[in-house]
């Protein structure tokens, strides 16, 4: 964080990229990395494919949840609090609103990473055509 000229404190680019779009990235990796086990695993006739696919998973689900907390807590309170439709509309700036669109996009790809990771534990991973 830096200080800006009005006394308040102003976000890094670093932080406004990990706030704004690490759910999205973690999304992003888990899905790319996923298919790239299942084809190596299935490939190779791995059996330890299933336990690296729930292995991705938690950690990039303690990723998104993280990415979403640390979003959360850059968010500028308000004098009355914390209350988001107050602090959006009271225009602080745009890294409030960053954050705030951070913090609920985390929260989606942190979900759709579970509902990704969910049918590994229960379905077939390799089928043969």
């Amino acid at each position: 964080m830096t200080e800006s000229l009005l006394g308040r404190t102003r976000l890094s680019l670093w932080e406004l990229l990990i706030g704004s779009i690490g759910g999205a990235s973690a999304w992003l990796l888990h899905l790319g990395a996923s298919y790239l086990l299942l084809t190596i695993g299935c490939n190779e006739n791995w059996p330890g494919v299933r336990l690296m696919l729930i292995a991705l998973t938690i950690g990039l689900v303690a990723v998104g949840l993280w990415t979403g907390l640390f979003a959360y807590r850059r968010i500028e309170s308000t004098e009355t609090d914390a209350d988001w439709a107050i602090t959006l509309s009271s225009g602080l700036s745009r890294e409030n609103f960053m954050m705030v669109v951070g913090t609920v996009s985390s929260a989606v790809f942190t979900i759709i990473i579970l509902a990704q990771g969910v049918p590994p534990l229960f379905l077939p991973l390799c089928s043969e055509v």
